[in-house]
């Protein structure tokens, strides 16, 4: 058994990092509620927009000369959150085996641990664009400059897909890639959808086809990126506080353990104490 100066150096180290586990457990707690409030929010105005764009089929946009695919991978830029990072890092494993493509692979990271834990994979995978932190605010006109800020021309790319964290319920999220932009061919595309009406002596202007579609076609695009950030740092938070809570649980067993051993060892240093004065007693009798 231990001493009983090491027992109480190490009660007061996990003492120590029972706080800090409490305090982080509380924090990842009210920002998981902002979080899933902001998510709340966030599916909504995504729907009405995907729902705005499907009904007037403006769901792709035309642009020459583009080509190659990016994926756009969210993760923390921190870590204590469970296997947050793990499970992304592990479908984008997955991704790369899976994907038999000859077309030209580039990579966008949001929160550098998934890239920590995968850049030896995809070094001969593709290109990658950068490393970005999360945005502090997620407020939608914050995020707007946030996407501004990338300096990305997402339109170069044929295929735009995210790698995100979608989250159901506390103890429910999955990993989920899907494509958020498909870019076509302009002459498959517009085809003869521009037009000017002239109607009874008037000049009637119609806004043409392609900046109508440009317009709900990049409502749309952001409106989906913005979604996969949410439901990323929403998982994030969920994650992150049910690892604090776990780890404060197993400070609380592990401080009671160590106290048991701690009166133990006291207890037996009173007793051998006993012994000896009684021994003595019985001798000097």
């Amino acid at each position: 058994m231990a001493s009983r100066k090491a027992l109480s150096t190490r009660i007061r180290s996990v003492k120590s990092i029972q706080k800090t586990t409490r305090v982080m457990q509380m924090i990842s707690a009210s920002k998981f509620r902002t979080a899933r409030e902001g998510l709340g929010h966030a599916r909504r105005y995504c729907e009405r927009v995907l729902n705005e764009a499907t009904e007037h089929s403006c769901n792709n946009i035309a642009v020459e000369g583009a080509s190659g695919k990016l994926l756009v991978i969210f993760s923390s830029d921190r870590g204590l959150c469970g296997g947050f990072n793990h499970s992304v890092a592990k479908s984008l494993r997955e991704y790369l085996q899976n994907s038999a493509t000859d077309e030209e692979l580039s990579f966008l990271f949001i929160g550098k641990k998934a890239y920590d834990a995968v850049k030896n994979v995809i070094a001969d995978s593709g290109k990658v664009l950068g490393i970005v932190s999360q945005p502090k605010n997620l407020g939608f006109y914050a995020f707007k400059g946030f996407f501004y800020s990338l300096g990305i021309d997402f339109t170069s790319y044929k295929r735009v897909s995210v790698l995100y964290s979608k989250f159901h319920a506390i103890n429910s999220q999955e990993q989920v890639i899907e494509d958020i932009l498909t870019v076509d061919d302009p002459n498959d595309f517009y085809g003869s959808k521009d037009k000017v009406e002239i109607e009874r002596g008037e000049n009637l202007y119609d806004p043409d086809f392609a900046s109508i579609n440009t317009k709900l076609w990049f409502n749309s695009f952001m409106g989906r990126f913005y979604l996969s950030l949410c439901e990323s740092v929403t998982c994030e938070h969920c994650c992150r506080m049910i690892s604090m809570e776990s780890a404060n649980t197993n400070t609380k067993s592990m401080l009671n353990k160590l106290v048991l051993d701690y009166n133990r060892s006291r207890q037996a240093a009173i007793t051998t104490d006993l012994i000896e004065v009684v021994s003595g007693c019985e001798a000097l009798g």
